[in-house]
Order: structure tokens, then C-alpha cells, then sequence
């Protein structure tokens, strides 16, 4: 069996896996919820008042290293591609 019918296999099972799982639990709260994900991270979290992590250093640091990993990744795949 070729590696690529597999991975079209494990995606499937995967996929089916995420959906029924999502199904069947329950949902969470929102105050539980707050803060953890890019849509509600403008909410705190229920006993945090500050948002240490939201000064423009934080932010400029992020994307110096979100730059880095860029330049990495494509480093690694022109090395590689023969």
C-alpha cells in the first residue's frame, strides 16, 4: 500500500475521531473558555486583571522569531529539495 493511501486513511479516521469527540462532550463555559483562544482573548479570565503578555516587546519579539522559523524552515526545504 503506497504511503500517501495511508495518510488519506489516517486523515479520514482523524477527522471522523475530532468530529464525534466534539460531539459527545460537553461544552465548556465561557468564563472557563476566556482568554484561550484569538476570539476571546479581549475577555480576562475570571481573577487575572493584567495582560503581561500584550506589551509591543512581547509582540515585536514574536515576530522576530516567527521570522526566524520562516527563514529555518525554508533553509532546511532548499537544502533538501535536491
Amino acid at each position: 500500500m503506497n504511503f500517501m493511501h495511508v495518510a488519506i486513511f489516517l486523515f479520514v479516521v482523524c477527522s471522523a475521531l475530532l468530529v464525534v469527540v466534539s460531539l459527545v462532550t460537553r461544552r465548556e463555559s465561557e468564563a472557563k473558555l476566556a482568554g484561550l483562544t484569538f476570539a476571546t482573548v479581549e475577555s480576562p479570565a475570571p481573577g487575572i486583571t493584567a495582560k503581561p503578555d500584550s506589551t509591543p516587546t512581547w509582540r515585536a519579539q514574536q515576530v522576530w522569531l516567527s521570522v526566524l522559523l520562516v527563514a529555518l524552515v525554508a533553509a532546511v526545504w532548499l537544502y533538501f529539495r535536491g
